[in-house]
Formats: structure tokens, C-alpha cells, sequence
């Protein structure tokens, strides 16, 4: 069974300040998310809500809720990450 992904208003914000070749990136790395389901190495809750926030390849950050008994992610922010 495969994993839908969604994205928010505010990561599709977050989607179009990256350039066509970030953008190209992040698909190939989100596109393992539909097949094996998203990472969840980094919990935490909000507001009674289970967030995730991880890093997704070596270039970007993504925070995520995860809706486990439909197979559902949204993502929630967008972010480019570089490691120190």
C-alpha cells in the first residue's frame, strides 16, 4: 500500500522559494516517502498533535504529521539545511 503525501499552504510557500533544481531534489528524496512511508526519527508534540521534523537527503529539513491509519503525510515546512 502506498503513502499519499500533501503538502500546506505554507510549504507550498516554502516549495516555491526553492529553485528548479532544489525543487527536482526533493521530489527524488519525498518520492521514497510513498512507497516505505516518511522517516519519524524526530517527535514532538504541539498542541496534542505528533509533529515530525527531519532531515529528508543532505539538503533539506521537513516538518511533518503523520496520519498512520490512513497513510497520509502532510507536511507542514519546507526548509533548506546544510550540516555545520
Amino acid at each position: 500500500m502506498t503513502w499519499q503525501v500533501f503538502l500546506c499552504a505554507d510549504a507550498e510557500s516554502d516549495l516555491d522559494r526553492l529553485d528548479d533544481e532544489e525543487q527536482r531534489l526533493l521530489a527524488d528524496e519525498m518520492f521514497g516517502w510513498v512507497a516505505d512511508g516518511p522517516f519519524r526519527l524526530t517527535a514532538r508534540d504541539v498542541l496534542g498533535v505528533r509533529m515530525f521534523d527531519d532531515n529528508l537527503g543532505e539538503r533539506f529539513r521537513v516538518t511533518y504529521v503523520v496520519e498512520e491509519d490512513n497513510r497520509r503525510i502532510l507536511i507542514v515546512r519546507i526548509r533548506r539545511w546544510r550540516p555545520a
